[in-house]
Formats: C-alpha cells, structure tokens, sequence
C-alpha cells in the first residue's frame, strides 16, 4: 500500500479507523511498523427529535425509537 502525506503530515490509512489506538515502531531510517493496540470504540448514538425548516419534528440518528421514547423526549422538550 503506497499513501502521500499532506502539508500536515497526515496521511489515510484504509485498514485503520478514526479512533484506533495504534503503537508505532521504528524498524530503521524509512521503516514504520504499525499495529493496532485497540480497535475504535463502538459509538452509542443517541435519537433526538429536530424541528426541520417546514416545521416537521424528526428523529435524527442512533437506532429506530418507540412511541414511549418519543413522549419523554417531547416532554424534556417543553
């Protein structure tokens, strides 16, 4: 796998994700062992309830809610 650095020496590496713990090991001058210590955490994203421009409440993210769910966030709302 070849990647370029940025003018911030950033560089995307596809088998990583934002969030993993990774060790670097220096092997020589040009030589960089990486490994991957611990794997991003899983993220619990919590459903909100959004006004929208036409004045339509929606749910944005996390998971699918019950009807129970949507009461008490409307009445955290008020």
């Amino acid at each position: 796998m070849t990647t370029t650095l940025d003018s911030k020496k950033r560089a995307v590496l596809a088998p990583f994700s934002p969030g993993d713990v990774i060790q670097i090991e220096s092997q020589g001058d040009d030589v960089l062992l990486l490994r991957r210590m611990k794997p991003a955490p899983d993220k619990q994203f919590q459903p909100r309830i959004v006004r929208r421009k036409n004045g339509d409440l929606v749910v944005v993210g996390g998971k699918p809610i019950t009807t129970e769910e949507v009461k008490r966030m409307l009445e955290d709302e008020e």
